[in-house]
Protein backbone atom coordinates (compact mmCIF):
# COMPACT_ATOMS: atom_id res chain seq x y z
CA UNK A 1 0.00 0.00 0.00
CA UNK A 2 1.74 3.40 -1.05
CA UNK A 3 1.09 6.26 1.38
CA UNK A 4 -1.06 8.22 -1.19
CA UNK A 5 -3.46 4.71 -0.49
CA UNK A 6 -4.10 4.81 2.83
CA UNK A 7 -6.60 6.20 5.50
CA UNK A 8 -5.42 9.10 7.16
CA UNK A 9 -8.55 9.82 8.46
CA UNK A 10 -6.66 9.23 12.45
CA UNK A 11 -4.05 12.05 11.68
CA UNK A 12 -4.92 15.79 12.68
CA UNK A 13 -1.68 18.59 10.99
CA UNK A 14 0.46 19.99 13.68
CA UNK A 15 1.88 23.60 12.54
CA UNK A 16 3.75 26.50 13.86
CA UNK A 17 3.81 28.50 10.78
CA UNK A 18 6.50 30.23 11.06
CA UNK A 19 8.89 30.95 14.55
CA UNK A 20 9.28 35.03 13.63
CA UNK A 21 5.90 35.73 12.72
CA UNK A 22 4.31 34.15 15.58
CA UNK A 23 6.81 36.51 18.27
CA UNK A 24 6.38 39.64 16.31
CA UNK A 25 2.62 39.52 16.59
CA UNK A 26 2.61 37.76 20.37
CA UNK A 27 5.02 41.12 20.67
CA UNK A 28 2.49 43.83 19.57
CA UNK A 29 0.38 45.38 21.85
CA UNK A 30 -2.79 44.46 20.80
CA UNK A 31 -1.47 41.24 18.82
CA UNK A 32 -3.77 37.91 19.10
CA UNK A 33 -2.98 34.77 17.86
CA UNK A 34 -6.85 32.88 17.62
CA UNK A 35 -7.99 29.61 16.40
CA UNK A 36 -11.32 28.82 15.46
CA UNK A 37 -13.30 26.56 13.78
CA UNK A 38 -12.06 23.31 15.41
CA UNK A 39 -8.70 24.31 15.31
CA UNK A 40 -6.75 24.48 18.80
CA UNK A 41 -3.32 25.07 20.13
CA UNK A 42 -1.09 22.11 19.98
CA UNK A 43 -0.81 20.77 23.38
CA UNK A 44 2.95 20.87 24.00
CA UNK A 45 4.77 23.04 26.06
CA UNK A 46 7.10 25.72 24.88
CA UNK A 47 6.05 25.24 21.42
CA UNK A 48 3.68 27.50 19.30
CA UNK A 49 2.00 25.04 17.40
CA UNK A 50 -1.95 24.66 16.54
CA UNK A 51 -3.77 21.29 15.75
CA UNK A 52 -6.05 20.86 12.34
CA UNK A 53 -8.79 18.63 12.75
CA UNK A 54 -8.71 15.92 10.05
CA UNK A 55 -12.01 16.82 7.53
CA UNK A 56 -11.97 14.62 4.32
CA UNK A 57 -9.05 12.75 1.93
CA UNK A 58 -8.85 11.97 -1.83
CA UNK A 59 -6.71 10.35 -4.22
CA UNK A 60 -5.60 9.13 -6.98
CA UNK A 61 -2.70 7.38 -8.43
CA UNK A 62 -0.45 10.09 -8.06
CA UNK A 63 -1.34 12.70 -5.96
CA UNK A 64 -2.75 12.69 -2.19
CA UNK A 65 -5.10 15.46 -0.47
CA UNK A 66 -5.50 15.33 2.87
CA UNK A 67 -7.75 18.61 4.29
CA UNK A 68 -8.05 19.85 7.25
CA UNK A 69 -10.88 22.38 8.77
CA UNK A 70 -10.25 25.25 11.45
CA UNK A 71 -8.36 28.38 11.00
CA UNK A 72 -5.77 30.28 12.22
CA UNK A 73 -6.09 34.31 12.25
CA UNK A 74 -3.47 37.08 13.18
CA UNK A 75 -4.20 40.54 14.26
CA UNK A 76 -2.39 43.57 15.55
CA UNK A 77 -1.36 47.43 14.70
CA UNK A 78 -5.18 48.20 15.42
CA UNK A 79 -6.57 45.90 12.43
CA UNK A 80 -4.21 46.64 10.05
CA UNK A 81 -2.26 43.63 10.16
CA UNK A 82 -4.56 40.49 9.72
CA UNK A 83 -3.78 37.22 8.10
CA UNK A 84 -6.40 34.34 7.96
CA UNK A 85 -5.04 31.04 7.77
CA UNK A 86 -8.35 28.90 6.91
CA UNK A 87 -9.19 25.44 6.33
CA UNK A 88 -5.74 24.16 5.15
CA UNK A 89 -4.74 21.05 2.87
CA UNK A 90 -1.43 19.25 2.22
CA UNK A 91 -1.52 17.51 -1.10
CA UNK A 92 1.03 15.08 -1.67
CA UNK A 93 2.74 14.17 -4.69
CA UNK A 94 5.40 11.31 -4.19
CA UNK A 95 8.07 13.02 -1.83
CA UNK A 96 6.91 16.82 -2.56
CA UNK A 97 3.72 18.32 -0.88
CA UNK A 98 2.13 21.70 -0.86
CA UNK A 99 -0.13 23.14 1.21
CA UNK A 100 -3.29 25.80 0.31
CA UNK A 101 -5.38 27.69 2.57
CA UNK A 102 -8.45 29.17 1.56
CA UNK A 103 -7.77 32.48 -0.44
CA UNK A 104 -9.18 34.99 2.02
CA UNK A 105 -9.34 37.68 -0.89
CA UNK A 106 -11.44 35.67 -3.10
CA UNK A 107 -14.14 36.28 0.26
CA UNK A 108 -17.05 35.10 0.38
CA UNK A 109 -16.03 32.30 -2.24
CA UNK A 110 -14.55 29.88 0.19
CA UNK A 111 -13.49 27.07 -3.08
CA UNK A 112 -10.37 29.34 -4.25
CA UNK A 113 -7.52 28.27 -2.61
CA UNK A 114 -3.75 29.96 -2.62
CA UNK A 115 -0.82 27.06 -2.08
CA UNK A 116 1.03 29.39 0.60
CA UNK A 117 4.12 26.58 0.74
CA UNK A 118 5.67 23.99 -0.87
CA UNK A 119 8.32 21.45 0.26
CA UNK A 120 9.74 17.93 0.99
CA UNK A 121 7.97 14.96 2.55
CA UNK A 122 9.74 12.57 4.68
CA UNK A 123 8.23 9.80 5.74
CA UNK A 124 8.57 7.51 8.29
CA UNK A 125 7.61 5.63 11.44
CA UNK A 126 6.97 6.25 14.77
CA UNK A 127 7.80 3.93 18.19
CA UNK A 128 4.33 2.37 17.79
CA UNK A 129 4.86 1.75 14.17
CA UNK A 130 2.65 3.83 12.43
CA UNK A 131 3.50 5.90 9.84
CA UNK A 132 4.93 9.59 10.68
CA UNK A 133 4.68 12.62 8.24
CA UNK A 134 6.70 15.56 8.39
CA UNK A 135 6.84 18.37 5.35
CA UNK A 136 9.69 21.06 5.34
CA UNK A 137 7.66 24.12 4.11
CA UNK A 138 9.10 27.13 2.09
CA UNK A 139 7.07 29.96 1.31
CA UNK A 140 5.54 30.28 -2.12
CA UNK A 141 6.18 33.48 -4.45
CA UNK A 142 1.65 33.89 -4.57
CA UNK A 143 1.84 33.99 -0.97
CA UNK A 144 4.36 36.60 0.22
CA UNK A 145 1.26 39.16 -0.32
CA UNK A 146 -0.62 37.28 2.82
CA UNK A 147 2.69 38.06 5.16
CA UNK A 148 2.30 42.01 3.78
CA UNK A 149 5.56 41.39 1.64
CA UNK A 150 7.51 40.99 5.15
CA UNK A 151 8.83 37.11 4.04
CA UNK A 152 10.84 36.23 0.34
CA UNK A 153 9.38 33.65 -1.71
CA UNK A 154 11.40 30.44 -0.48
CA UNK A 155 11.41 32.03 3.15
CA UNK A 156 11.31 28.75 5.46
CA UNK A 157 8.31 28.28 7.51
CA UNK A 158 7.49 26.02 10.24
CA UNK A 159 7.54 22.14 9.27
CA UNK A 160 3.96 20.40 9.27
CA UNK A 161 2.95 17.11 10.42
CA UNK A 162 0.15 14.66 10.44
CA UNK A 163 0.17 13.69 14.11
CA UNK A 164 -2.27 10.66 15.88
CA UNK A 165 -4.95 11.96 17.69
Amino acid sequence: MTEQQRDWSSRDLVWGVKDTFIEYVSSLSDGVIAPFGGAEEFPQAGHNEWVFPFTRQEADDSTLRVEFGGELRFRGHHGMLLVILMTPWLTFSGDEATLSVVDVAAWPDMTRRQVIARGHVSWGSDTTGNTDVSVTLSLTEDAVELFNGVYAPGTALAPARLVAR
